[in-house]
């Protein structure tokens, strides 16, 4: 299904935007999430949000994958074993994993989940709203903190693939 989705989507960059639970802990502000369009801009932005009706989200340059997922594919997501709110954000994550760039939130499991899987496919540099450095570590990328207050959690790291 994920591919389905993604091959429908065609060349595509992406970005996943939590804005629920993040507020008290990684406020991420409006001027970053523009920054990320902007970088992202060469390709269409498929964006993954669990706020849709935000302010910071109306009006922006993006497709909204649940609009992409419940205009186009409703009848197939269906058809699915498990259609639950968590299968389709399983789905979620894997369609966004299709991505040529990817952008996450900084501390959001959700978000590194898309990383760790992107890095299975291919060698990706970790990209998070807001966060302009990718310090390494020693002897390895999560040794060293992302930035006042961030500890390693709030990122992936390359030593997470796999090899197989």
């Amino acid at each position: 299904f994920a591919k389905m989705v993604a091959d429908y989507l065609g060349d595509f960059n992406a970005i996943h935007l939590r804005l629920t639970d993040h507020k008290v802990n990684f406020a991420v502000s409006e001027q970053e999430f523009d920054d990320a369009i902007s970088a992202l801009s060469e390709k269409k932005i498929v964006l993954l949000t669990d706020e849709v009706e935000s302010e910071m989200v109306k009006g922006k340059n993006v497709i909204i994958l649940d609009d992409i997922i419940v205009d186009n594919f409703s009848k197939e997501y269906a058809l699915l074993p498990n259609t639950s709110e968590i299968a389709y954000g399983l789905v979620s994550s894997l369609i966004l994993t299709y991505a040529n760039d990817f952008i996450g939130t900084p501390g959001s499991t959700f978000s590194n989940y898309i990383y760790r899987e992107r890095l299975q496919k291919q060698d990706v540099r970790f990209k998070y709203l807001g966060v302009d450095d990718h310090p390494e570590g020693s002897p390895f990328s999560w040794n060293t903190p992302t930035g006042e207050g961030q500890g390693s959690i709030y990122r992936e790291w390359r030593e997470a693939k796999l090899n197989l």
